[in-house]
């Protein structure tokens, strides 16, 4: 087991890969350690991306290190997921602290389709739990109105949008324009 370090405890899980890319690139740690809490969800959405998509490179995480403060964070993303992200205003949004693998992966998930990216946009902030909501959203199983229910602090986050998104929505209504 390794010692806990700043960047243990800053990043969590992503903190080995994060060490190695500060013994590939020693200007970096400041970075790494200096960084606010949007940086630090890029930096893990981008080491989760690197271990689901690019097997653990050596060489792709050797290249990360010298991008990653580098270049415009959209087009490091893309490279490493597959997949465009748009904006990564949401990034804001996240808790401040560093989320689990499975909470990152439900995150692509839910900005890959256009109804769960919707939600996420809506919201003022994003938690763990209403991460989890919206992802496994699905009008199947579940009506607007079923989610407005089921989680008053997910219809709060919506804000002004709120009423909108809950009115009207009856009990015999199970579509939208979502």
């Amino acid at each position: 087991m390794t010692k806990p370090t700043v960047a243990g405890n800053a990043y969590r899980w992503a903190h080995p890969a994060i060490e190695q890319m500060v013994r590939y690139r020693p200007a970096a740690a400041l970075d790494f350690v200096q960084a606010d809490a949007p940086t630090k969800h890029f930096v893990a959405l981008a080491v989760r991306g690197w271990e689901a998509h690019q097997d653990r490179s050596k060489r792709v995480l050797w290249q990360l290190s010298a991008d990653i403060f580098s270049r415009p964070r959209p087009i490091i993303l893309a490279e490493l997921w597959g997949i465009g992200f748009g904006k990564l205003s949401f990034l804001k949004r996240l808790p401040g602290r560093v989320l689990t693998r499975r909470q990152y992966d439900e995150l692509v998930t839910a900005l890959l389709d256009p109804r769960q990216r919707h939600l996420l946009h809506q919201c003022l902030r994003i938690s763990p739990k209403e991460l989890a909501m919206i992802v496994h959203f699905s009008m199947s199983q579940f009506s607007p109105q079923h989610l407005c229910r089921r989680s008053q602090r997910l219809a709060r986050s919506f804000s002004t949008t709120s009423s909108r998104l809950c009115d009207g929505i009856g009990p015999t209504s199970r579509t939208s324009a979502w």
